[in-house]
């Protein structure tokens, strides 16, 4: 789903996404490798994107020659 959409709307579902899951949270993207599409983002932009989102727990994997499994954990609140 995220294909279709532009790279700037792509960045901002993954940090309304973000803002959408409780503490501990999981959120997973199945997408495909850049190989597939150069449309998608490369496992470097899926870094710093989820990063810049503000998730932690970060895993990327590419299990099959053309599939990737993006996770990303929201992390637990921090106290002041």
């Amino acid at each position: 789903m995220l294909i279709i959409l532009k790279p700037e709307e792509r960045r901002k579902i993954v940090k309304d996404l973000f803002n959408l899951l409780c503490q501990n949270g999981e959120a997973v993207f199945l997408t495909v490798t850049e190989e597939v599409s150069p449309q998608v983002f490369t496992k470097d932009e899926w870094e710093t994107h989820c990063r810049d989102a503000g998730f932690v727990d970060l895993s990327i994997e590419d299990p099959f020659a053309f599939y990737r499994i993006v996770r990303a954990r929201k992390g637990l609140a921090r106290r002041p």
